[in-house]
């Protein structure tokens, strides 16, 4: 026997699931986009983003990043010649112990050497202050402290340690694109190291001279001058260091091409830098001579050859702070080709690596 009070919740049930049904199947055909009652306005959610549109979002997130890497790369490069001032063995961090700043330290040592005229090392001391400072970013500073060392080391008639503050701080007026302060300081450093019979100075302060002209729009005359005047100098020094200065004299010369947009140009004499390095076992440069020669690739449209150069470049560096900010480049680079590829996988792989050596630099202390 059928219990009446069960049946009726059955059928109330059924006649609601029916009406519901109808109202969907309703909405889903008839719905009126014109009416303007109560009641909430019906709008369509947009679809999700796709993994392309999702990357693309990172990528636009790291362009201040990417804008900065030439200024990290130059940075890198005056950091490096800083260290080969003076005496730059001293371990600033090493000496000042855990309970006191290498910042501390050093004004302390300062102090204490100033009372028994020790010049010479109140320099070296100083010109540590100043890298310091540079390193965090700290440029005014850095150029004070700079110019206390060259005043110390004038006092005891130290002329070599004297020009190479002068080149040190002329890069450091250069990363800070003043470059009139720059120029004057490297025009007296070319006059300084003629009088003084030091070749290799005199050759680098023109090679920087002859990138600024460049950088102010005198092509001509910068090509003039690294051709006629600064390859031959280092050819003449055959040594080691000859060697590299004609290294980067080819370097400096595909930068003023680069300028101009004239690839081929500036190609070649990339080429002529690796040249250089395969013939004299020079193998630690040839990292920064691959990546060079990826950008002109990649700025002339040649992005398939660009990878494969970017990708020996990476494999060939260090870990060496310098070498990381290269990889850093190189993984920016490689991620901006692989999404201009529609290649989302290596695109994205190669920001994962972008983000890891960025945590890596900050582990080390080296501002972006």
């Amino acid at each position: 026997m059928i219990n009446r009070n069960a049946l009726v919740v059955f059928l109330a049930h059924f006649v609601l699931l029916q009406f519901c049904w109808m109202a969907v199947s309703l909405a889903q055909t008839t719905y009126d986009r014109d009416f303007d009652g109560i009641g909430p306005r019906v709008y369509h959610l947009p679809p999700p983003p796709s993994d392309a549109e999702l990357l693309s979002r990172q990528i636009e997130s790291k362009l201040a990043e990417t804008i900065a890497l030439p200024r990290m790369l130059s940075k890198a490069t005056t950091l490096n010649d800083l260290r080969n001032v003076g005496n730059s063995t001293l371990n600033v961090d090493l000496l000042a112990g855990d309970k006191q700043s290498a910042e501390g330290w050093l004004l302390m040592e300062i102090d204490r050497l100033s009372q028994w005229g020790d010049w010479d090392q109140i320099g070296d001391l100083y010109l540590l202050l100043g890298r310091e400072y540079f390193r965090i970013g700290a440029t005014e500073q850095a150029h004070a402290n700079l110019e206390k060392a060259l005043s110390a080391k004038l006092a005891v008639n130290n002329y070599q340690d004297v020009m190479q503050i002068r080149n040190s701080l002329a890069l450091m007026y250069e990363y800070d694109n003043d470059l009139r302060c720059a120029q004057d300081l490297y025009t007296n450093l070319v006059h300084e190291a003629r009088q003084r019979n030091n070749r290799l100075l005199q050759a680098r302060a023109q090679m920087r001279l002859a990138f600024l002209k460049a950088k102010q729009g005198h092509f001509y005359e910068a090509e003039q001058d690294l051709i006629r005047t600064v390859e031959p100098m280092y050819r003449q020094m055959r040594s080691r260091s000859g060697d590299l200065g004609r290294i980067f004299t080819y370097r400096t010369l595909a930068d003023v091409y680069r300028l101009q947009n004239r690839h081929p140009e500036a190609q070649w004499f990339l080429l002529q830098a690796k040249e250089i390095i395969d013939n004299k076992n020079l193998q630690e440069f040839l990292p920064l001579i691959l990546f060079d020669l990826a950008e002109v690739k990649k700025s002339s449209g040649n992005t398939t050859v660009a990878i494969n150069e970017y990708l020996l470049a990476d494999e060939l560096s260090g870990d060496q702070t310098d070498d990381l900010v290269l990889k850093l480049a190189i993984q920016d680079a490689l991620g901006d080709i692989y999404h201009g590829h529609g290649q989302f996988k290596e695109a994205l792989e190669a920001l994962n690596r972008f983000d890891t050596l960025k945590a890596k630099l900050m582990s080390l202390d080296f501002p972006f």
